[in-house]
């Protein structure tokens, strides 16, 4: 399980990373600072070749 309580995003997107081996890059570098929460039960798997970022996250190649 992931959860964020107010971490900034860069924040999140790193332990995503970690847990998924998924690189992530932000097109407005401001956007790593907004604080973010949730949580996720459901086990993000490791690196898939369907996964479609949102459109303001862009995934770059490990």
């Amino acid at each position: 399980m992931l959860a964020f309580d107010g971490e900034t995003l860069n924040e999140a997107i790193a332990q995503v990373s970690q847990q998924t081996g998924w690189r992530f890059e932000l097109e407005d570098s401001a956007l790593g600072e907004m604080r973010v929460g949730g949580a996720t039960f459901t086990p993000i798997r490791k690196r898939s070749s369907s996964f479609t970022p949102p459109a303001s996250v862009s995934k770059r190649s490990a």
